[in-house]
Parts: structure tokens; sequence; C-alpha cells
């Protein structure tokens, strides 16, 4: 693997982190349980709209590009994934909140994209604890979804990234069995 492709496998998928960061730091209204990360992304946030939006578009390419720089590495379906949740991720930062029915509709198809990468991980990496992530984080979903708790969907939005990001740095490195 070159230096450039190894460079790009390691971090393109925390690319948007920072970007995001930066947007809840310059939108003091914004709330954890009250909102959306995609709240930030809306214009009516100007400035951290822009920094989200761009956050999420960066990483999408990044992860695009990843999947063909590794699918010589990697299965076909793991590299088809990767590369579905970077365009998924162009897609959400691009159609953003003032879209409103077809941002949701390409969230719920980021989100599920997560969720399938994240079950793919489990049987072909033989890692059964990644289960108890995915059941906590569709219990999660389910809860917000039909009981409205949380009242917003970025502690869902969360808890499905961070065990994406977990499922990814136990997998990356890992041959498949």
């Amino acid at each position: 693997m070159s230096t450039l492709t190894y460079f790009i496998r390691v971090y393109s998928p925390f690319t948007p982190i920072p970007f995001i960061l930066v947007s809840i730091s310059v939108s003091s209204w914004w709330n954890v349980v009250n909102n959306a990360l995609s709240d930030l992304g809306h214009p009516s946030n100007s400035v951290g709209a822009i920094i989200f939006n761009l956050g999420l578009v960066l990483g999408g390419y990044l992860m695009a590009i990843q999947s063909v720089l590794i699918s010589k590495y990697v299965k076909l379906l793991e590299s088809s994934l990767i590369s579905m949740i970077g365009l998924s991720l162009i897609l959400v930062g691009t159609i953003n909140e003032s879209f409103g029915y077809t941002h949701f509709v390409v969230s719920v198809i980021l989100f599920t994209v997560l969720a399938t990468y994240i079950t793919y991980s489990m049987i072909a990496y033989r890692i059964p604890w990644l289960a108890a992530g995915l059941i906590i984080s569709t219990l999660l979903w389910y809860t917000h979804l039909t009981l409205n708790i949380p009242k917003g969907a970025a502690l869902p939005e969360l808890v499905s990234i961070i065990i994406t990001y977990v499922t990814y740095i136990t997998c990356t490195f890992q041959k498949v069995r």
C-alpha cells in the first residue's frame, strides 16, 4: 500500500470531525439533545453551515477516493460500502437541511449504509461484539423516531458515527477471514 493510500485510508473517515466541531463552536444555539447534526448545515447558520457542509463533502470525497485506492486490498463489498458512505456524506453535505424531506431521505440512506457497513464488518471480520453497538444504535434510532426521545437526532447520529468509527478502526488493517 502506497504512502498516499495509507494516509487517505487512515485519515479520510475522520476528516469531517474538525469541521463539525468548529461548526458547533460557532453555533451557540445548537444543542446535542434538541438538534440534529444536520441542523448545523442549514444555510441560516451562515458560517457554521459552510464549515459543516464543507467537512461532510470533503470527507465524503476522500472516502470515495479511498474506496478506489483500497479496492485491490479488500473485498469488493467492503470497498463498495466505503464508497457508498463517501457518496452519502457528499449528498448530506450538498442536500442540506433547507431541502426538507429530500435531506431526510439522504440522511436515512447515510445511516442505513453505516449500519450495513457495521453488519458487514461484524460478519466478514468475525467480530461479534460489534452487534452490541449495532443494537444500541438501532434502539436509539427507534426511540427517537417513534417516541421523539431524544427530541433531536444528534444523539442517535453520534452513537451511530462512533460505532462506525470503532468498527472502522478495528477492521481497517485486518484481513478478512
